[in-house]
């Protein structure tokens, strides 16, 4: 003979909890993924702006004098502001 196993009412509800509670966690990393992909590619055009603009300016190049001593790159353009290693 098989008995009937009922559960708590309080198991019933946590489990709903913490259904709702994993489905939330998924839906925020999905905005993660999707916000992580937009930035990456923001940054790819912001680069791509930045070489047109270096091809484009006629460089003064300026020392920065706050740039440390093992910067890559200790000057920097006076009309377009792009440093020499960007």
């Amino acid at each position: 003979m098989t008995a009937v196993v009922t559960l708590p009412k309080e198991f019933l509800k946590l489990q709903k909890e913490k259904t709702k509670i994993r489905r939330t966690i998924k839906d925020i990393e999905t905005q993660i993924l999707n916000l992580e992909e937009q930035l990456k590619q923001i940054k790819t055009d912001e680069k791509n702006v930045n070489k047109k603009i270096f091809k484009i300016c006629k460089h003064k190049w300026v020392r920065n004098w706050h740039a440390s001593h093992d910067d890559l790159c200790k000057h920097y353009c006076g009309i377009c502001g792009l440093t020499g290693y960007e």
